[in-house]
């Protein structure tokens, strides 16, 4: 039997330094890649804490200042990943 990976989407504005920025990373970093395929969704490509993030986790960038404009975004980078 194929041991598949959980796919797990952690989406945040951008990897700013604050305490909720702070807790996605400390989850990304931490979590077992053994068990978990690790992807982080973020609005706006900036922040301090961004080169933090470990090698492995896969980051995809929506380039949108506003995140009421990349729901649509987030909806269609998610659904790429089901594949």
């Amino acid at each position: 039997m194929q041991n598949k990976h959980i796919k797990i989407f952690f989406i945040i504005h951008q990897m700013a330094t604050g305490g909720a920025t702070r807790v996605i990373l400390n989850l990304v970093n931490n979590l077992d890649r053994e068990e978990f395929d690790i992807n982080l969704v973020v609005f706006n490509n900036k922040g301090e804490l961004l080169p933090k993030v470990k090698e492995h986790i896969k980051i995809y960038n929506l380039n949108s200042q506003r995140v009421m404009l990349g729901h649509k975004k987030t909806n269609s980078s998610i659904n790429r990943r089901k594949a």
